[in-house]
């Protein structure tokens, strides 16, 4: 009898797998949780603007076409860590470490966003001196100043991920 109150014990101290498939509430308030959102909200924004400059302009390619590039690569990788973190599908695959994949994955977010930042921030300098009365050259400064706080929120982010890692 004292062997099976004794293997009940042992049973109930084994901590439980996570479940995939359901909400995760907790998430969304943990520090990542607001991190991945608030950068969701930059990275949006950040295109909304450049498709505004990019519709009143008709420039598709170039340096304002990398920038898109980086923006919505960001935005929907963002988009489909959050899913995943959200509902707990990355739980139900055990032979990927999935906080190293995601902070690698944002910190190459970071480094996109930087140079796409980076290049438009240099533009819009060179618009504002020469182009301003004729096309919405205020939108390229919104944008680049978006796309860093993307790419700064990225790099939180990963910090986050990371940590978590390690633990």
């Amino acid at each position: 009898m004292a062997d099976n109150g004794e293997q009940g014990a042992a049973a109930s101290t084994q901590p439980k797998k996570e479940e995939g498939g359901r909400i995760n509430t907790n998430f969304i308030k943990s520090p990542l949780g607001i991190v991945l959102i608030i950068n969701f909200i930059f990275s949006f924004l950040a295109f909304c603007m450049m498709s505004g400059f990019l519709g009143d302009t008709g420039l598709r390619t170039g340096h304002f076409g990398f920038f898109m590039y980086a923006v919505t690569h960001t935005w929907v990788a963002l988009l489909i860590i959050f899913i995943l973190k959200l509902i707990k599908i990355h739980t139900l695959v055990d032979c990927i470490s999935w906080e190293l994949t995601f902070a690698i994955n944002t910190l190459i977010m970071t480094v996109i966003l930087l140079i796409g930042s980076a290049v438009v921030a240099q533009r819009a300098a060179y618009y504002s001196d020469y182009h301003c009365d004729y096309i919405n050259c205020h939108l390229i400064g919104a944008c680049a100043f978006f796309g860093f706080a993307a790419m700064l929120g990225c790099a939180i982010q990963t910090f986050f991920h990371y940590k978590e890692w390690r633990a």
